[in-house]
């Protein structure tokens, strides 16, 4: 076959930033990673939803936590429920991760 006889499939992502409380992501979780992010390293997830599209989103000392028992291939809804504070006058997310079952 061909390359002009294959049909291809453009595969986008959107990265999604929690920007207020209840903000939610639900899908399957595809891909489990790290990345730098200022001085420390943070989970850097990807899950796609039942149309296909796929939402790339960073983790915290939280939800990485959460996530690490997680294996690829599972539905979850991860929802922002407000922020806890980290013991150095300092802030993060707190995030409800809800597994299908």
């Amino acid at each position: 076959m061909t390359t002009s006889e294959k049909k291809w499939t453009t595969v986008e992502t959107d990265f999604f930033k929690f920007d207020k409380i209840g903000a939610t992501i639900t899908g399957t979780l595809i891909e489990k990673s790290t990345q730098p992010f200022g001085e420390t390293i943070v989970g850097r997830y990807k899950v796609a939803d039942g149309d296909g599209a796929i939402t790339t989103f960073l983790g915290n000392v939280a939800l990485d936590d959460k996530l690490e028992s997680v294996p690829e291939g599972t539905e979850i809804r991860l929802t922002w429920i407000g922020e806890i504070s980290t013991g150095n006058n300092r802030k993060m997310k707190d995030m409800k991760l809800e597994i299908a079952s």
